[in-house]
């Protein structure tokens, strides 16, 4: 109504679907791009959040956030289902099945989970969702063993957009385990960096590399009021 003025918290949060890089089909970086390639931020977000408290973001360091750059992010925003078909194939993969975990009591989180499931199926993957609470889900993305095994290949999560140092997503001690030797030494030369201006051109080096490696695919922002 008109004497309602809705008034945003301008510290959104990046939504993310996150990949297991220590077992197949998603150890292999082609295979990730490949995902990258298919995700449609704008229906992602439409699912996860109501109009008018998201938007899609294809910063990694955060939309209107200091360090927003949208280098390298050309393949995310270039929607390509039937590319992202035959790299999947040329990546290897082998037709098994992947574990998608998803989170009921997480309405946002669960909801991207589905996006994915339909994602997963319209390019020719065989994906089993798991349906659990919040806990469960969390208790098992810390499994290291192989998804038959009782570990996963997926999960959706969110948090605030900060800087590189900060993102759940660079870390190599997080679930999926992603590392990178460049990306350790562009994390130390950020750290060393006198300025923002230096900073800036740091993030943007990581930036290519993780729009290169696909350590997660950034799905948008929501905002909370």
């Amino acid at each position: 109504t008109e004497d309602i003025t809705i008034i945003y918290d301008v510290k959104a949060n990046t939504n993310q679907l996150r990949f297991n890089h220590l077992h197949p089909p998603f150890n292999n970086k082609m295979a990730r791009q490949a995902i990258m390639l298919a995700v449609d931020q704008e229906r992602y977000m439409r699912a996860i959040s109501a109009e008018p408290f998201w938007r899609t973001c294809a910063a990694p360091f955060g939309c209107g956030q200091a360090l927003e750059s949208f280098v390298g992010s050309e393949n995310l925003v270039a929607v390509n289902l039937e590319k992202a078909k035959q790299m999947l194939l040329d990546s290897g993969y082998d037709g098994r099945q992947v574990i998608l975990m998803g989170a009921t009591d997480f309405p946002s989180v669960y909801n991207a989970a589905l996006v994915t499931k339909e994602l997963l199926e319209n390019i020719g993957v065989d994906v089993h969702l798991t349906a659990t609470d919040w806990t469960a889900m969390a208790e098992r993305r810390n499994i290291k063993k192989a998804p038959e095994d009782g570990g996963w290949n997926i999960f959706h999560t969110f948090g605030p957009a900060r800087g590189p140092l900060d993102v759940s997503f660079l870390n190599p001690e997080w679930a999926g385990w992603y590392t990178s030797e460049a990306m350790d030494e562009l994390k130390k030369d950020y750290l060393r960096a006198p300025d923002i201006t230096v900073r800036r051109a740091v993030a943007e080096e990581m930036q290519k590399i993780i729009f290169e490696d696909v350590p997660s695919v950034i799905l948008g922002e929501h905002f909370g009021y």
